[in-house]
């Protein structure tokens, strides 16, 4: 289990390092705010290739400065940076910084409030269980996953989505992917008891069709 991750303040390393990716944050954009104005369809399609590109430097920052503040301080400095460049009025400029503040929050309390923690930990009692199911129920042939992605896999293409049906009967709502796998992705805030109803309702419905 990955050790949770302290709470410190940002160091003048980490304060250059999200200077950095703010930076190459603010060049994504603008190069796509350029390339818009090449042509109509470009201008229409320019938020969401912004939004895809410039996701790769944000959470290139979050991953390397996991520190409170990080966000917030990124938002500030691209703020800025649209401010004194004339792009931003006032208004937006104190928006950009609102919701960078928000997504701070909610970083810190997916790193600091034991929301990963829960996600280790729930995810390897959910393998486990899925691993009982797999002894008493020859038709899963693998279970694996890591945190609260898993998927059992299955000895055939035909079974998993009659499968899906019965624990959909039993208002437990799974898929099945790539013909055979049995995919789950609980919430990352799923308790254990919570957990107990999905293997259940996976038990009956094996055990109703006869696998």
């Amino acid at each position: 289990m990955s050790e949770p991750i302290k709470r410190r303040g940002m160091s003048g390393k980490d304060v250059i390092t999200v200077g950095i990716f703010s930076a190459i944050y603010f060049v994504i954009n603008f190069a796509f705010m350029l390339l818009g104005g090449l042509h109509p369809l470009l201008w229409i399609l320019m938020p969401g290739f912004i939004a895809l590109f410039t996701g790769i430097p944000y959470l290139m920052m979050c991953a390397k400065v996991q520190k409170v503040g990080s966000v917030l301080l990124m938002g500030l400095i691209t703020g800025l940076i649209y401010y004194v460049t004339g792009q931003f009025t006032v208004v937006i400029l104190v928006s950009f910084v609102l919701a960078c503040g928000l997504a701070e929050d909610t970083l810190d309390t997916m790193i600091n409030g034991g929301v990963m923690e829960n996600a280790v930990k729930v995810g390897e009692y959910f393998r486990a269980e899925l691993r009982k199911l797999q002894e008493k129920h020859s038709i899963i042939t693998e279970v694996r996953g890591m945190g609260m992605i898993n998927g059992a896999e299955l000895a055939n293409n035909e079974i998993g989505p009659q499968i899906v049906n019965k624990c959909f009967e039993k208002k437990v709502l799974i898929n099945c992917t790539a013909g055979n796998v049995l995919r789950f992705i609980p919430p990352l805030i799923a308790t254990e008891a919570e957990i107990d109803v999905v293997v259940k309702a996976l038990d009956e419905a094996m055990t109703e069709l006869g696998v």
